[in-house]
């Protein structure tokens, strides 16, 4: 490899951590397989998981008026998927 070609990989390499960020996705399970929502449904539910992201997805849940319990359900650390879990169960109620 040129040396021209490693430092490209290697400001590659420093830049991607900058770019990627993770999100979550609402999908719903049909038949064992993933599926997106369907306009029907985004347009039934769509407001309302919107505002559940709005309030419970990090960061903009460290501004919102959580009770005791999200709180401690939502950001205890150490607890893995905690806030998928949280969102889910939010999106179901």
């Amino acid at each position: 490899m040129h040396a021209n070609h490693k430092i490209l990989v290697f400001i590659g390499l420093l830049i991607i951590p900058l770019i990627s960020r993770s999100e979550l996705l609402i999908v719903k399970r049909e038949h064992n397989l993933f599926k997106s929502l369907s306009e029907k449904e985004r347009l039934k539910y769509g407001e309302g998981i919107a505002q559940i992201f709005l309030k419970y997805q990090w960061p903009t849940c460290i501004a919102s008026q959580l009770t005791k319990e999200e709180q401690d359900e939502l950001l205890t650390s150490g607890v893995p998927q905690a806030e998928e879990i949280f969102i889910q169960k939010k999106i179901k109620e």
